[in-house]
């Protein structure tokens, strides 16, 4: 074994190992979820690789991983669950594949050197808190999915300039979005096409 601890039945890694110093880690392809706080505060980790069997990523997952930089999810994820990337200072981008359709509050809060997230087509909800305090996001992705933007969603995002919406600005005017924090400074930019080049 590599020293974690997983459930019984190997398919949830509830604690990667403390004071591990290796900076990569691959989660194995038998796991498909991972525990509340299973990394959190895993300082020396810079790069995790989610296997291909991962749906949830519980709780605070990776809360606090503070040089993490590189995490790469896989394309089998569902739900990333409340402050799942909360305080990961170094994080800098994050791609949200379309298999996910819920991010819980709190997700991303004050992962300070976030520049840029594209969120998943099928997300419907920005949640409570969810970027707070991202005072490095200039830029992002959100498709026309979304119905709501729940309060202090971008509270504290005073570098986000960008925002590029899948739909049409009637779709986005829509949206609920009271309390959402929204710069008044950001440029909405309408029938954004992902991945154009």
């Amino acid at each position: 074994m590599d020293g974690n601890l997983y459930s019984k039945d190997g398919s949830e890694l509830l604690q990667y190992a403390i004071g591990k110093t290796e900076t990569s880690f691959t989660v194995p392809t038998n796991v498909t979820s991972i525990g509340n706080n299973a990394f959190s505060k895993s300082t020396n980790l810079t790069s995790i690789t989610l296997g291909n069997g991962v749906t949830i990523i519980d709780w605070a997952a990776f809360g606090g991983c503070g040089n993490l930089t590189n995490i790469i999810l896989s394309d089998s994820v569902v739900k990333i669950g409340e402050s799942a990337f909360s305080s990961c200072t170094s994080l800098t981008s994050i791609a949200i594949p379309d298999s996910v359709m819920m991010v819980g509050s709190w997700a991303f809060q004050g992962c300070s050197n976030l520049t840029s997230i594209n969120l998943s087509e099928r997300i419907t909800n920005i949640s409570y808190e969810m970027f707070r305090n991202c005072d490095s996001l200039t830029s992002i992705a959100i498709s026309n999915s979304v119905t709501s933007i729940e309060g202090y969603a971008f509270y504290g995002c005073s570098s986000l300039t960008d925002i590029y919406f899948t739909g049409t600005e009637e779709e986005w005017n829509a949206i609920e979005k009271s309390n959402a924090e929204i710069p008044s400074s950001a440029t909405i930019h309408f029938e954004y096409v992902p991945n154009e080049s």
